[in-house]
C-alpha cells in the first residue's frame, strides 16, 4: 500500500490524510486516525479471543487508535499495580492508545456502555430488539442520544457493531472508563498574582500564560536538577531552600563550595530561581514552575575578572547530575558588540552536550537580550546563538514582544517577563534575598509587602528561568529526552501570539517562526503531550560548504548588494535543524550591513540587520537561525549582503554555510504545506526533487481526483508555489503527485 500527503480542507485547515494505492505517486506521510480503520466491527466477538489487536474509537472528542491489552502483567511502572479481578469474574478489556506510553492517565477499560446517536425515525424498540442488548435507556439532557448497555461483561465492541448497522443509527461508539485527576491549585499566597503561569486569560481573567497549571497534577519537575549559574543563589532563603542542593555547588568567583550571595547586588540568580523553582504548595509567597526540582548553585557572574576557563568549568560543573542549565546572562546589550564563548567555552558546550546527562545532553537556556532599543540582535551574542543553546525572547502580558527583548534567527522560543510599557499589577513575582538586601526593602516605594519577595523584577533573564522551568517538566515527563529533541519539541508545541504581526512566516515544513519571538510562546501543557509520545532525533551531523578568496566588492548603499549561492544538491541530503553562517567582511561599519539567509523553500532569516554599530568587520563570525527546522537540505541556498547606509564599501572575503541536522533521503516524496486561505482560494507551497514537475489535485471522496494546477521545481530548488485560484468549494482533500516525462 502507498501513502502520501493530503489535506482535508474545513473552513480554512488543514490535517494529514490517507491515501488508497497509487501506481504512479510514491510519498509516504503520516496518518489520521480518524480515516483508518484498522479492523471490520462486524468482526469482534467479546468472548472470542480472536478479539483484535487493534481498535479505533471516539475517545474524550478525539477517535484514537487503542491497542487491545488482554492481561495487565505486574507493575505499569514504579508504585502502580493493577488490582486483579476476584475469583469468578471476567476481566475487563484493558485498551491503550496506539503508540503512546503506557501509564495510568492512558489507561482506558471498556465498558458495557454504547453510547448511541440516532435519528429521528430510530425508535427505542429497534435498539432493545438487537441481540446482546441488556438495557436502552434515554439520555435526557441529550437529544437523540440513547446509551445501550450490553448483556456481556465485554460486549459492547460487538454490539457498537451492530448497532451502527442499524438502519438510522447515526453513530454509536464504546463507552470507555478512564482515570480523572485532580486539578493542583498552590497554595503559596502570591500565586493568584503569577498570571503568567496559567493558560491564556486563566489566572485574573486576562494576560498570556505558559499553561503549566494543567501540568502540576502529574508533573512538578521532581528529580530534576536546575543549576542556576549566576551571580549567587541564597541556599537559605526558605522558598528555595527545600530544593536546593547544597554538597556539590560552587562558587567559581571565590573558588568555594558555597555559592551565597557577597553583597546586596548578589540578587538575580536568587530571582531568577524562584520564577524556575520556588517550592509550591508550602503556604509561603510564590510557586515556581517546576516548583519540586532541584536547584544547583553555581556563582560565576558578578566580578570583573571571570575568564573563559571559569565560564567552561562553570557550564561543565555536575554535568551528569545537572539536566537543566539556566544562564541569565551574556555580553553587554548595547548594539555596538560582538561576543560570544571564548575557545574552552565553546569546547565546552559541545562536551557537554555530548557527555552530559549521561550522553543526552545539557540543556543550555539562555536570554537573546535586552537590547532591542539599541537595536541588538540575539544573533550579535555568540551564547545565544549557539547550537547548544535555547535562545528565549520575552513577551509581555498582552502577547507583544516587549519593548527591551531582542529579536533574532536564532530566537527559539518566548516566554512572559515584565514589559515596561506595562501595568503594574502584570509584573513578575519572584524571590528575593532575605530582609533589608536585595531588590526589595522596607523603604522601597511600590514593591511587595513581604520584603522576601519582589515584583522590581523582569527582563528576558524572568523569561528565561520560566523556559528552565518548563524544560525541567519536560524532562520530568519523559527523561530520555535528547537536548535536541527538546528544542523541536518547544519549537513544534510553541503558540503563535501577536498572530497579526506581519513577520510571522511558515517555512518549508509547515512550523511557524518570527524573529520577534521564535516558533512563538511557549507552551508547558502542548510541549508535554508532544514529550510523552516523542521518538528521539537521529544522531546529529553536518554537512558544509565554504568559499573562500573571494575579495568582493559590497556596493556601498546598494539595494542589489551580493548574493552568493550555495548547491547542497550533490552533498549528502539533510532535514535540517540548525544553520551557521560564518562570514569574514572588511567594513569600516559592519552596522551598515543587512545579512539574510534564503532556503531552498526560500524561508527568509534575517541574520544582520542595519544597525547603529559602528565599529569595524565580521571577522569570522558565526550567525545562526533554526527558522529552517525541518526542511530538507536540497537545493540552492543564497546568502544576501546588503550595505544599506552610505558610508563606503566592503569587501566579502569567505562565507561558510554549515546544515546542522539528521540523514534525509532524497526528496523523492512531495510535501505540501498551506501557505493563506483567502476568498475560498487556496495558495500551496510543495517540496520535492529539484527538477521535478508536480501537479496538485482535489477530491470530495478519496477516490476521484482532479488536477488542479501543475508546475515543476527549478532545477536549483526544491520548492514550488501553487496558487489554485479557483478552487471547487466541494473539495475536501489535496495531493501532490509526481508527473513521469511522458505526463
Amino acid at each position: 500500500m502507498m501513502r502520501l500527503q493530503l489535506f482535508k480542507r474545513r473552513t480554512g485547515t488543514f490535517f494529514t490524510g490517507f491515501l488508497v494505492p497509487m501506481t504512479r505517486v510514491s510519498f509516504v506521510l503520516p496518518l489520521l486516525a480518524g480515516y483508518v480503520l484498522a479492523f471490520d466491527p462486524a468482526s469482534i466477538s467479546a468472548a472470542d479471543p480472536s478479539t483484535p489487536d487493534a481498535i479505533e474509537i471516539e475517545d474524550s472528542g478525539y477517535r484514537r487508535n487503542f491497542e487491545v491489552v488482554r492481561e495487565e502483567v505486574g507493575p505499569l511502572h514504579p508504585g502502580v499495580q493493577w488490582t486483579k479481578q476476584s475469583a469468578g469474574r471476567a476481566s475487563k478489556i484493558v485498551l491503550y492508545e496506539r503508540g503512546v506510553p503506557r501509564t495510568l492517565a492512558t489507561r482506558r477499560l471498556l465498558t458495557q456502555r454504547v453510547l448511541v446517536h440516532r435519528g429521528m425515525d430510530v425508535n427505542m424498540a429497534a435498539l432493545a430488539s438487537i441481540p446482546g442488548t441488556k438495557s436502552v435507556q434515554e439520555v435526557s439532557y441529550a437529544p437523540g442520544y440513547v446509551i445501550v448497555e450490553s448483556a456481556e461483561v465485554n460486549g459492547a465492541l460487538q454490539l457498537a457493531s451492530l448497532l451502527r448497522a442499524t438502519p438510522g443509527v447515526l453513530s454509536a461508539e464504546p463507552i470507555l472508563g478512564k482515570r480523572q485527576w485532580t486539578k493542583s491549585i498552590p497554595d503559596d499566597p502570591l500565586f493568584a498574582g503569577q498570571w503568567y503561569l496559567g493558560r491564556s486569560g486563566q489566572i485574573g481573567g486576562a494576560g498570556i500564560g505558559v499553561n503549566v497549571t494543567n501540568v502540576w497534577a502529574r508533573y512538578r519537575g521532581k528529580g530534576v536538577t536546575i543549576a542556576i549559574v549566576d551571580d549567587s543563589l541564597q541556599l537559605t532563603h526558605p522558598d528555595l531552600a527545600p530544593n536546593v542542593i547544597t554538597n556539590i555547588d560552587y562558587d567559581f568567583r571565590d573558588n568555594d563550595d558555597d555559592p551565597s550571595p557577597g553583597g546586596d547586588d548578589d540578587y538575580h540568580g536568587t530571582t531568577v530561581a524562584g520564577i524556575a523553582a520556588a517550592r509550591g504548595n508550602n503556604s509561603l509567597g510564590i510557586v515556581g514552575v517546576a516548583f519540586e526540582s532541584s536547584l544547583l548553585g553555581i556563582r560565576l557572574i558578578g566580578g570583573d575578572d571571570q575568564t573563559d576557563e571559569q565560564n567552561a568549568s562553570a557550564l561543565l560543573h555536575q554535568n551528569q547530575i545537572v539536566q537543566v542549565s539556566n544562564n541569565s546572562w551574556g555580553p553587554e546589550d548595547d548594539g555596538r558588540t560582538l561576543d560570544g564563548p571564548g575557545p574552552l567555552t565553546s569546547l565546552a558546550f559541545e562536551n557537554a552536550v555530548r557527555n552530559g546527562r549521561g550522553g543526552k545532553g545539557t540543556i543550555f537556556v539562555w536570554p537573546v537580550g535586552n537590547g532591542r532599543e539599541q537595536q541588538d540582535n540575539g544573533n550579535y551574542d555568540g551564547y545565544a546563538n549557539s547550537i547548544y543553546t535555547i535562545g528565549v525572547a520575552a513577551v509581555n502580558y498582552q502577547g507583544k514582544q516587549c519593548s527591551y527583548s531582542e529579536p533574532g534567527a536564532c530566537l527559539v522560543i518566548a516566554a512572559p517577563s515584565h514589559g515596561i510599557e506595562t501595568a503594574d499589577q502584570e509584573r513578575i513575582l519572584t524571590t528575593d534575598l532575605v530582609g533589608e538586601q536585595g531588590l526589595n526593602y522596607s523603604m522601597a516605594d511600590g514593591d511587595l509587602p513581604d520584603i522576601n519577595y519582589t515584583k522590581a523584577f523582569g527582563g528576558s533573564s524572568a523569561a528565561t528561568a520560566l523556559t528552565s522551568g518548563v524544560v525541567a517538566l519536560l524532562l520530568n515527563s519523559n527523561p530520555l529526552l535528547g537536548w535536541r529533541d527538546v528544542q523541536e519539541i518547544l519549537i513544534k508545541s510553541a503558540t503563535k501570539v501577536d498572530a497579526a504581526d506581519a513577520d510571522w512566516m511558515t517555512n518549508g515544513a509547515g512550523l511557524h517562526f518570527n524573529h520577534k519571538f521564535g516558533a512563538g510562546l511557549i507552551n508547558a501543557e502542548a510541549a508535554i503531550h508532544l514529550a510523552t509520545n516523542w521518538s528521539s532525533l537521529a544522531s546529529q551531523t553536518n554537512i558544509f560548504l565554504h568559499q573562500t578568496n573571494l575579495l568582493e566588492t559590497i556596493p556601498d548603499n546598494n539595494a542589489l548588494g551580493v548574493t552568493r549561492s550555495f548547491d547542497f544538491r550533490s552533498a549528502p541530503s539533510l532535514r535540517v535543524e540548525h544553520v551557521v553562517v560564518t562570514t569574514t567582511i572588511a567594513h569600516l561599519h559592519r552596522g551598515d550591513l543587512a545579512i539574510t539567509l534564503v532556503s531552498p523553500n526560500g524561508t527568509r532569516s534575517r541574520l544582520a540587520e542595519r544597525h547603529l554599530d559602528m565599529n569595524a568587520d565580521y571577522k569570522s563570525w558565526k550567525f545562526m537561525s533554526v527558522f529552517n527546522w525541518g526542511e530538507h537540505s536540497q537545493g540552492r541556498w543564497d546568502v544576501e549582503i546588503l550595505d544599506q547606509r552610505q558610508n563606503e564599501a566592503g569587501t566579502l572575503s569567505s562565507i561558510r554555510i554549515d546544515l546542522f541536522g539528521t540523514p534525509a533521503p532524497l526528496l523523492a516524496r512531495p510535501v505540501l504545506v498551506p501557505d493563506g486561505f483567502e476568498d475560498d482560494k487556496f495558495k500551496m507551497v510543495l517540496t520535492g526533487v529539484p527538477g521535478g514537475r508536480y501537479e496538485v489535485q482535489g477530491s470530495t471522496d478519496l477516490a476521484n481526483w482532479i488536477g488542479l494546477a501543475q508546475a515543476t521545481i527549478a532545477p536549483d530548488s526544491n520548492r514550488a508555489a501553487f496558487n489554485l485560484a479557483a478552487v471547487n468549494s466541494t473539495f475536501r482533500f489535496y495531493r501532490a503527485v509526481r508527473l513521469t516525462s511522458s505526463q
